[in-house]
Formats: C-alpha cells, structure tokens, sequence
C-alpha cells in the first residue's frame, strides 16, 4: 500500500480478516510505501502481531526503478518480498488490496479452489470502455479484435498456492516489465494480467478464473459504474449479499457509501464522507459521462 493518510480502510480490511480466522491460522503481511507515520502507529498500536514491510529500501537493494507508478511496482514488490525475503511457507496466500477488500468469510477452505484463482469482472472487455483503453494503450489492435469478447480479469484480489505463486509471479511481471515501457497509461498492471490470463494462464492446468457472480470474490467497480450496484446488493446479518450470494470477499465496497457505512460500523469506524474535490467532481462527471456508453454496450450483449 501507498499514500494513505488514514486508517480507517485498512483498519476495516484487518479487522475482517482478524474476525474471520483465528490468529494461529493467518498471518497478516502489509507491504507499505509513503505512509502517513500516524497511520503505521494506528495499525501497530492496535495490531502489533501483524507483520508490517517498509518497502522503500526495496528499491536500490533490488534495483527497481523509482519512476515506476505504484500500479506497475506493487507486483514486482510482491515478487521480491516472496523470492529473496519471506522465510515462512504458507498453504495459500491471498494477494489483496487494502483499502477497498472486505473479508467475511473464509476463502481458504471453499471447494472449487485450483493452485493460481483469478476473479474476472461481471463485463467482457469490449464491453468496459475504462478497462478497454487501457488494453489499447498496450496492445495492438488485432489482439483486442480477438479479446474483446474476453472477461475483464481484476488484479485487486488473486488466491495463489505458496508452491504456485513465484511460476505466476514470473510469467505476469516479465510480461509487465515489456509492456510498461509503451503503454500510455500508469495504471496498466490490469491490462496486462487480462491479457496473460487469456494468453498464456489459459493453457495452465493449475489455473481457474472464476466468472461474477461467484461465492469467491466478487468486484463492485463496474455494477457501481452501470448504476445497479444499490439493486444488486442487500444486507444479512453482518454479510453482504450480491445477486443472492455471500461472498467470502467484497471487493471495491467503497464504491458505495451505503456499504462503507455498513462495514466501519460492524467495527466502530467512524464514515466520512469524501469532500467533492475538483479532481473528485471532474472523475464523478468522467463515469457519468460513460455511464450510457456502458449500459449501451451491455445491452447489446
């Protein structure tokens, strides 16, 4: 993770976590860059069991160049950390982000598992414009005609097998590391995984993709940007449900306001609303601005 200012997110990723396993069955690894120190404190003072890796060094010991954008590094972290640093072994290890994962259900233990489980979004790439001009930064224009029909692979959350993870690993960050030099955007780490999961992981044995909806995992960025996540959604308990299942992992929650609240509540956080910056204004009128775009292409599906 980088950049974050507060805590209250990540406080809400740990605590789900915390409250879903018991403590001699995880361990919880944060990789962290540029962190407000107050945040740090927060999450040692309150969970001082957790393991908590300052990364920044990473980049000389490593040889990382420092002009990479946190989207295109975070694997290549990853990588390292795993290959010359971790010691323990584990059975799986959940690749996650922090800020946006609500854990409400043991994923670990659900049958269906393969060695390397990717979650793919509910739209096919032609049919998510953001998702599709990020394709188009990378790749050529005869690769789209043949993916566009593809699912969107979401790079947010990915359950790997300990033997497993350095063969994926390998494969996605020499595929990264070619293509970060000619696309046109800073964020492309989910272009490229699409595109290795469709290309080379397709041909794995030891690989599912999971299609939405599923008990798994389940992505809330694209229902949020076609309008319907507020009619796909409802409450049970202290579960969300998502087209009438629960879901071991919310992903992207903070989406919607209504689940933020629903979720720092369970664990006494406390919601604040983000002020409407210009850059917000102007993002908010970007998705609105595509939002019949979207549901165009989906219907015509």
């Amino acid at each position: 993770m980088s950049g974050y200012k507060t805590s209250d997110n990540i406080l809400a990723f740990i605590k789900s976590a915390k409250r879903t396993y018991e403590p001699k069955d995880i361990d919880v690894i944060i990789l962290y860059k540029d962190i407000s120190p107050t945040v740090i404190e927060d999450i040692k003072k309150t969970y001082p069991e957790l393991i908590l890796k300052d990364y920044s060094s990473y980049y000389e010991r490593f040889k990382i160049e420092k002009n990479l954008s946190v989207y295109h590094v975070k694997y290549i972290i990853i990588h390292f950390f795993f290959k010359e640093i971790l010691k323990e072994k584990y059975n799986y290890i959940l690749l996650s982000d922090i800020n946006d994962v609500y854990i409400q259900d043991d994923i670990f233990s659900q049958r269906g598992l393969n060695e390397i489980n990717f979650f793919a979004e509910p739209l096919n790439l032609g049919q998510s414009k953001i998702n599709l001009n990020k394709y188009k930064s990378c790749y050529s224009r005869d690769v789209i005609q043949i993916d566009k029909h593809k699912k969107v692979i979401n790079n947010g959350v990915i359950l790997v097998k300990h033997e497993s993870l350095l063969s994926y690993l390998d494969l996605y960050i020499k595929e990264l590391l070619t293509k970060i030099a000619i696309c046109k955007t800073s964020n492309a780490d989910q272009a490229i995984l699409t595109y290795c999961v469709h290309h080379y992981f397709n041909t794995w044995n030891n690989v599912t993709v999971h299609n939405s909806p599923n008990e798994l995992c389940v992505h809330l960025a694209q229902p949020y940007v076609l309008g319907i996540l507020n009619e796909s959604t409802s409450f049970t308990d202290n579960k969300i449900n998502y087209l009438g299942l629960s879901p071991c992992i919310i992903h992207q929650y903070n989406r919607s306001e209504s689940l933020t609240k629903f979720i720092f509540n369970q664990f006494g956080l406390t919601y604040k609303k983000p002020r409407l910056t210009e850059e917000f204004s102007n993002k908010l009128k970007r998705i609105l601005s595509r939002l019949r775009t979207e549901i165009i292409a989906i219907s015509k599906t």
